[in-house]
């Protein structure tokens, strides 16, 4: 029997035509796409909160910085604290934190703040913790020098942010001002 020529394809008779791709091929192509996407929004999701907790790291020193030159530039006598409350003190509400004048954080305050999303409060080291509310941090800027006072002279203190996922930031302060985020 005579074969059909057409192009590049050859037909026999008795033989399927073979034009495109099979229904396994079409499955086997959409699996791995699927896997290759869902791997994409994982990681994008990943950098998406690391990104806001850096940010968040990154706003609570802006606000530090802000804090500390109140004090060097206030005219009034008072200091100036950075007050927060960590996730035992109040778990809906622990990414608040305020700027007050004075040495305590029920006294007047300047301005008030707060992490977006889940970011929190998670944990303070060397960082003045008052009894009532307990578990409620302060840094506290003193007037003109700047200088911070924090629980152990020697120690940095250091102010850590989480969100529910692990993912975790620090800003420290030392005794002589100074303001960081690695």
């Amino acid at each position: 029997m005579p074969s059909f020529h057409l192009g590049p394809f050859r037909r026999t008779r008795g033989q399927p035509d073979r034009r495109g791709f099979s229904f396994i091929e079409l499955l086997v192509a959409i699996t791995v796409l699927v896997i290759l996407a869902t791997i994409a929004i994982w990681a994008v999701k990943e950098w998406l909160i690391a990104t806001e907790v850096r940010t968040s790291a990154n706003d609570l020193a802006s606000v530090l910085e802000l804090a500390q030159s109140k004090a060097i530039s206030a005219e009034e006598a008072s200091p100036y604290t950075v007050c927060g409350l960590t996730t035992a003190t109040l778990p809906a509400l622990p990414n608040i934190y305020r700027i007050t004048r004075g040495q305590t954080c029920a006294d007047l305050e300047v301005s008030q703040h707060a992490f977006p999303g889940k970011v929190r409060f998670t944990a303070t080291a060397n960082v003045p913790l008052s009894t009532v509310p307990s578990n409620e941090w302060r840094i506290i800027f003193a007037k003109l020098t700047g200088r911070a006072l924090l629980v152990d002279p020697l120690v940095v203190g250091t102010i850590t942010l989480a969100d529910p996922s692990g993912l975790s930031d620090t800003v420290t302060v030392t005794t002589a001002g100074i303001i960081s985020h690695p």
